[in-house]
């Protein structure tokens, strides 16, 4: 749900931090995943994205409270209370959960063709069908669609 990325990869030069919009919207607990994540992709820059979640990394993080398995952690009990404080103080984090359920999805351009004896299926454009349907690759007969 976090992307840390080197300054090599910026325009700028500068280090990036990516946050997945599509964090559960349940405030204030979404405000406290969002700083949660923003706290491991700051491990990442401070002790060199190379490290990973390897041992560099497991160090810092669980210094600064966070807890749980390293690729996916979560705030420690001591971090929680201090985020918490810090958001009574500064407000919830101003983001908006993306929902995605509501997209409408592309549907494929190609076509199904399927050979009538084996089942064999190949998909293809409409532009290729309206030529010629194809030769079944398993037994050679004519497919349809």
């Amino acid at each position: 749900i976090g992307e840390a990325w080197v300054p090599e990869c910026n325009s700028e030069g500068r280090h990036t931090i990516l946050i997945s919009p599509a964090i559960e919207p349940d405030e204030p607990a979404r405000s406290l995943e969002i700083l949660g994540t923003l706290i491991h992709e700051v491990v990442h820059i401070v002790v060199g994205v190379q490290h990973g979640h390897r041992a560099p990394f497991k160090k810092c993080a669980l210094a600064v409270g966070l807890t749980g398995k390293m690729t996916a952690t979560t705030n420690g009990p001591e971090l929680t209370e201090r985020l918490t404080e810090w958001l009574k103080l500064n407000g919830l984090c101003p983001a908006g959960a993306l929902n995605v359920s509501n997209r409408k999805k592309q549907s494929t351009r190609m076509i199904k063709a399927q050979c009538i004896p084996c089942n064999y299926i190949v998909r293809l454009s409409r532009s290729q069908a309206e030529k010629g349907l194809p030769l079944c690759g398993c037994c050679g007969e004519r497919m349809t669609v």
